[in-house]
């Protein structure tokens, strides 16, 4: 089964922002040795 999904590019901008915050946050908890947290980013 497919989904068609009717998105904006100004959503698609928005979405990818904050999978790039998201990333970054990970990154940093990462380096900080909290490990649940930035597995939890980085889903």
């Amino acid at each position: 089964m497919f989904y068609r999904f009717d998105v904006s590019f100004e959503e698609i901008e928005i979405l990818k922002e904050r999978a790039e915050s998201f990333l970054k946050n990970a990154e940093e908890l990462f380096l900080k040795e909290v490990y649940d947290l930035a597995a939890f980013n980085i889903e």
